[in-house]
């Protein structure tokens, strides 16, 4: 708990946001979990025709508690999605200025990348992780992170977002098996398989997540710190010189004053 509440800085805020709602996503997804493997355990759907009336109006009760919860879980849901793409926004725009030459997708595709058909399977993801890419290399000193800490983080990534893809698969895959009666017990198995797997969505995610804020904080100090010993130095050529190249330039400077 301590590492997911560890991020301070200039992305605090946002983290905090993103914490709060997936928290409450966790929580709704955890509630659905329960309420789903009780109905799947205490009826036998093969024998519906069976069931006498007492029964039956216990299992609609239950059944209306579990509609009323899936109906407030697609508002917890995109205030999760909103407070994602708020926090990749923010992400972006901090680090915007560093290593510029290994930017592949513009700001813009941190909000417009999840409304684009067929590319909000890619592009979201794609952003994120050239985000993370930039800022291990800010505090690793290696764009490609180095190391196997930077390998299981870069895993991070992928198995959130493709876990929450499948989350959606399962819930259509839910609403369709709630046609007929008869298949009302695979309904709750698909059910019990997406809250289990939001649930393990969401941990990962917040964890990812940290990592990285923690990440732009650490990045934004360096930064910092690098600016106060050397100002910005343009080349010939009009072009900002890298930090190592403005300190040297900075030194031969001083040297020359002496």
């Amino acid at each position: 708990m301590n590492i997911l509440l560890k991020p301070t800085g200039p992305l605090r805020n946002k983290w905090l946001a993103l914490y709060i709602t997936g928290g409450i996503y966790f929580a709704w997804n955890l509630a659905k979990l329960i309420l789903s493997y009780v109905a799947s355990s205490r009826w036998n759907f093969e024998e519906f025709d069976s069931w006498n009336s007492r029964e039956f109006q216990t299992w609609m009760d239950a059944q209306n508690s579990l509609d009323s919860l899936s109906e407030s879980g697609q508002m917890i849901f995109l205030l999760w999605c909103v407070s994602l793409i708020v926090w990749s926004f923010g992400a972006y725009t901090l680090t915007s200025t560093w290593a510029t030459s290994q930017r592949r997708w513009a700001r813009g595709w941190t909000i417009g990348g999840w409304f684009i058909p067929i590319g909000f399977l890619f592009i979201p993801i794609s952003v994120i992780r050239q985000t993370e890419r930039i800022v291990l290399s800010r505090t690793m000193g290696s764009i490609d992170g180095g190391g196997n800490r930077s390998i299981k983080a870069n895993l991070l990534g992928p198995v959130w977002f493709i876990s929450s893809w499948l989350v959606i698969g399962l819930n259509r895959a839910s609403s369709s098996a709630s046609a007929e009666i008869a298949t009302f017990g695979r309904m709750y198995q698909f059910d019990i398989a997406a809250s289990v797997l939001a649930c393990c969505s969401v941990a990962v995610a917040l964890v990812y997540f940290s990592g990285i804020s923690e990440g732009v904080r650490a990045g934004s100090f360096t930064f910092e710190s690098q600016s106060s010993v050397a100002p910005i130095s343009i080349n010939n050529d009009g072009v900002e010189s890298s930090d190592a190249e403005r300190r040297r330039l900075y030194l031969e400077e001083k040297r020359q004053k002496k």
